[in-house]
């Protein structure tokens, strides 16, 4: 079986910062799989539970929205838009693109992957954004030399 590389995606991750990094590892006939947690967009979710209304009819149809939106249809297809311009990038190149809406623990999909054959996970940076933004802030001031870090862990799990 051909290689798998696991990208933890996170609901704020851009893809275009880690997507140089996805191009340097694949090689072709291997498969990318972008994994995602249900719900695909949080923010939305959590507006969308926050619904205030005065009128029955209006909180039964704000209700009936919500549910299509968070149906598991809806949010493969939006798992596909999110990944629709790396899989134009990587099937160019010969690799299989998929994304995959998980709603367990991102230990428990990777281990099960594992089992499959060989699987590279690539996550992105998990440094707070507060850490981010003073490691920046000092650097910028002159006081410390940054860190270049790239933004992407490279894990191969069960090695």
């Amino acid at each position: 079986m051909a290689r798998q590389i696991l990208v933890a995606l996170k609901p704020q991750q851009r893809l275009d910062e880690i997507m140089p990094y996805i191009e340097e590892i694949v090689r072709p006939g291997e498969k990318v799989i972008f994994l995602m947690r249900y719900p695909v967009k949080p923010w939305l979710w959590l507006q969308d539970h926050w619904v205030t209304t005065e009128s029955i009819t209006q909180a039964m149809l704000a209700g009936k929205i919500m549910m299509e939106r968070y149906s598991w249809e809806m949010q493969k297809t939006l798992a596909e838009e999110r990944i629709a311009p790396a899989r134009r990038v990587l099937r160019s190149k010969g690799v299989d693109v998929a994304p995959e809406i998980y709603t367990s623990s991102l230990k428990t999909v990777v281990e099960t992957y594992t089992r499959t054959g060989e699987v590279l996970l690539l996550q992105a940076d998990s440094g707070l954004p507060l850490m981010r933004f003073l490691r920046s802030a000092t650097a910028f001031l002159g006081f410390f030399r940054k860190a270049s870090f790239p933004p992407v862990l490279l894990l191969r799990p069960g090695h």
